[in-house]
Parts: structure tokens; sequence; C-alpha cells
């Protein structure tokens, strides 16, 4: 066995010790400090989970490297040590960044504002996109410098954020970042690239150690902690190593098809939310995993299923590091393939790529968009345990709907009060033909003097109200009495939904 060899085993299993014995020490002092994630409306778990958990990432990366440049056991790039200087300088603006996201919540400006610095320290230290690219059957592209960097922040930031997005179940971003680690050794061991092969063997192993406490059930998690650095350790570090003084397209594209699904992930996202007219930092759960959820997987089966995607995904773009020109192109369409696949079995399209803002001519897709959150909804709403918790599930089912407002309110012979109320955060972008129509459900409990009443507002078309509307709503209250009667011992159990007051003109 060569000597790179074992210092890349080296450095793999070092950092698979260090990780998987500093994970649960930083559980039991996030569980002491009460730094838990609590269940919220874009959460799967039902239940606090320690967060920050890249803490022991982050330490069982930086002490492996730093183990192997003292001791001389590896080599940097040409340029002796300052090209990695700005590569740990980098990482640890993105991890103090991720750990006060964690600790007090940094804000979606103030985190860009990092990762920009992080990603400008990297390229000031050497990981870059060249001036000068070799595209497969052109040849040399000149970039130009200003091109360069901007097309080098863009680089480390599309997949800072990618990583980041994708963290929404237990072991995934973890398991993606794991295997695109493996696919960046193997081809660093194929091409005799030291460097690359013991920093992804390190970034491997830190990540398995802490997935032996992340893989669901989660016993702790990542945090922006994790995501934040790990995206960035991936990105600049494919750039950092000797291997882009060739620079193709080829050897970008290794990353790019090896983390294709965050990617694609990440890009859809932006344009659901331009179509939803909301801010593309806005969160929701629209994501893949969120809909492999809503067709019926369990959360480890849906895990299971990206990893595959994503091993797939990875074998793909060893291919294309080693092919010749034809072998790429064949590598990169089957890629698309695969990721075109994953998202049309999971329904994004069918559920997104639909107008978020149909006209009023177009009604029946309000009727459409909320049919399909309904199933989501009567899960979420079971595991429900309190009032708050049940409002945030109702509000994520609304958010998407084209529906303007909605309320809960209770009413006596004496007071009327209203519980709950919600208004559509971006109504003013829609469009404002039609009538505007309220729609009313009401319970009478037979525990309590007066009603609950349910009730949304919406625009229709001049004409009758299409009935599947009106029975998609009236099933969404129906469903919130049942789980209200749970939550809340309110005494609603056994009331008959009635409508109290069709459609009508407000």
């Amino acid at each position: 066995m060569s000597t790179s060899i074992q210092i890349t085993a080296f450095a793999g299993l070092l950092a698979v010790f260090i990780s998987a014995l500093l994970t649960p020490l930083v559980r039991k002092a996030a569980h002491a400090f009460d730094l838990v994630e609590s269940p919220g409306d874009r959460d799967v778990h039902t239940a606090a989970i320690p967060r920050m958990g890249g803490i022991a990432i982050f330490i069982a990366f930086g002490t492996v490297l730093a183990t192997l440049l003292a001791s001389n056991a590896m080599t940097i790039t040409e340029g002796g040590k300052d090209p990695f200087l700005g590569y740990v300088l980098g990482g640890s603006v993105i991890f103090v960044a991720g750990l006060y996201d964690d600790l007090k919540g940094l804000g979606a400006k103030k985190k860009l504002l990092a990762q920009l610095i992080a990603a400008t320290l990297a390229w000031y230290g050497g990981a870059q996109i060249q001036n000068i690219v070799n595209v497969p059957g052109i040849g040399a592209v000149t970039l130009g410098p200003i091109v360069a960097y901007a097309a080098t922040i863009v680089w480390i930031l599309a997949f800072i954020n990618a990583v980041n997005l994708i963290d929404g179940l237990d072991g995934l971003a973890g398991g993606l970042v794991f295997f695109a680690a493996l696919t960046n050794l193997s081809i660093a061991l194929i091409t005799h690239n030291v460097f690359a092969a013991v920093t992804n063997a390190a970034l491997a192993g830190s990540v398995l150690g802490f997935l032996f406490y992340n893989f669901n059930p989660a016993r702790i998690f990542m945090g922006d902690t994790g995501s934040l650095f790990l995206g960035y350790a991936l990105s600049a570090g494919a750039l950092l190593s000797s291997r882009q003084k060739e620079s193709t397209l080829a050897s970008l594209l290794v990353l790019i098809i090896a983390l294709g699904l965050p990617l694609t992930d990440t890009i859809l996202s932006m344009v659901r939310r331009v179509l939803q007219r909301r801010s593309i930092f806005a969160a929701d759960r629209g994501h893949v995993h969120h809909r492999l959820l809503a067709l019926g997987l369990t959360h480890k089966k849906a895990v299971l299923v990206l990893y595959a995607c994503t091993v797939f995904l990875c074998a793909l773009s060893v291919a294309a590091a080693i092919g010749q020109d034809w072998q790429v192109g064949l590598a990169l369409m089957a890629a698309i393939t695969v990721l075109a696949g994953i998202i049309r079995f999971s329904g994004y399209f069918g559920r997104v790529i639909t107008s978020e803002t149909a006209s009023s001519e177009n009604l029946n897709g309000q009727a459409r968009r909320l049919s399909d959150k309904v199933p989501e909804f009567v899960l979420e709403s079971l595991g429900a345990t309190n009032m708050s918790a049940l409002f945030v599930t109702l509000e994520n089912i609304l958010n998407d709907s084209g529906i303007l407002s909605a309320s809960l309110a209770h009413e006596n012979s004496s007071i009327s009060s209203t519980l709950w109320m919600w208004k559509q955060a971006n109504s003013q972008g829609r469009r404002t033909e039609g009538r505007m129509v309220t729609c009313t459900y009401s319970v009478q409990s037979p525990n309590e003097e007066g009603v609950k009443s349910f009730s949304i507002s919406t625009r229709v078309p001049e004409g009758p109200v299409p009935n599947d509307l009106n029975l998609i709503v009236r099933l969404i209250a129906k469903i919130l009495t049942n789980s209200l009667n749970r939550v809340d011992g309110a005494g609603l159990g056994g009331g008959l939904l009635s409508p109290e007051k069709d459609f009508r003109r407000s």
C-alpha cells in the first residue's frame, strides 16, 4: 500500500473517531444549555432535538488537517501554505456564522453577507475558477478576472445554500455530503492528488462519525453550523485542490453532478417562490424531501430514496471525471434524466410549475392546490399537541393555496372572540379580478354555549362558485374541528359540521 493511500486512510479513520467521540458530548452540552430544535411548521420531527452537531464535524475536520500539516504528512498546493490559509479562514467565518445563527438567529441578509466574505477569503487564498477554462469540444475559453471571481463566488454560494436547504430530514444532508466527498476522494486517488484525497477523506470521516447519531431517528441535528460549513468545505476544497489547475468544465461538473439533487432542489425552490411572488429566502415545505413524505413514504424510506439517487449521480460524476468528451456528455445527460425522474416522481411539477398565482378565470386551481395539501394536513394535524401547532399546520396549507384570508372565531350569546386569524402575506401581489367572497362553516358544541366558526375569503369570477372549492374548504373545516376537539378539550366532540353561511359577497 502506497504512502499516500495510508495517509488518506489515516485521515479518514481519525476523523471518524474524533467526530463520533465529540458528537455525544456536543449533544449533552446542547441539552444542558437548552440548545434544542423544537418542532415547527417546516419540521418533520415531533420532539425537541439538540442541534449544534456541526461543531463536532468542524472540530474533527480541522483537527485531522492540522495534525497532518503539522507532521508534514501532506503537502498543500503550489505556493506553500498560503493558499490553504484562505480556505481555513473562509471556513472559520462560515462556521462562526452558522454557529451564531443556531444560537440567536442571523437573518437571511447577514447570513448571505457571511457567505460572501467566506467565499472571497477562499478565492483570495487560491480556491478559484481559473481565468482560462478548458471546455470539452471547444478548447480554452478566457473568462477574465472579474468573471472568474464572480463565477467562483456563485459556485461556493450555490453549494453552501444547496446543502443548507436539503437539510430537512434525519441524515439527509450529511449523507449526501458523505457520498460527494467519497466521490471526490475516489477521483483524487485515481488522479494521484494527495491533497484532495486527504481533505475529502477527512471530510467524509467527520460526517460519517456524526451520521451515527443523526440518521433516523436522529438524536442530534447538525444545524446551520454544520450544513453551511459542509457546503463551503466541499465547494471551496474542490477548487483549492491542484486538480483545479486543469480547470476544465468536466472537472467542475464532477461536484455539480454528485450534488445535483440539492442543487436542483435549490433552483426549483427559487423558481417556486418567484412564481408565488414571495422572497426567495422564504422558508416553506416545498422541497423534494417534503414532497416524498407527502406521497406517503416514511421518513427513513424518503432518505434512502434520495441516497440511492445520489449514489447513482456520484457514479456518473466519476465517469465524467475520467472519461472522454463524449462520455462526459453522456454522463451529464444521464444525470439530467435521473434528476428529472426523481423530481417528477415527487410530484414537483404537478404542484409547483402550475401557476401559484392562478387568475380568477382558473379558480379551480385554488381547489387543486388545497386538495393536494389535505393528506399532509391530516397527518400533521394528528401530530399537533396544542392549538398553536395546529394553527401553524393550517397556515402551511393556506400559504400556497390562493386563499386570501381565514379565521376561526368563537361566538355565544354574549360575546364573539377571534381565536385565530391568518392573512396571505403576499396578497397585494396577486390579481384582483373577480369578486371577493367569504365562506363560513360552524360547529355547535354540545358541551358549551355558542359555536366555533371557520371562515375563508378569496376572489372568484362572476357566476356560480365551483363546487370543488366549496367541498374542499368544508373538508378542511371538518379536519380542523376534529383536531381542535382532540388538542384543546373544548368540547367540540360530536358537533355536526354544517354550513352557517354559504359563499356570499363581502
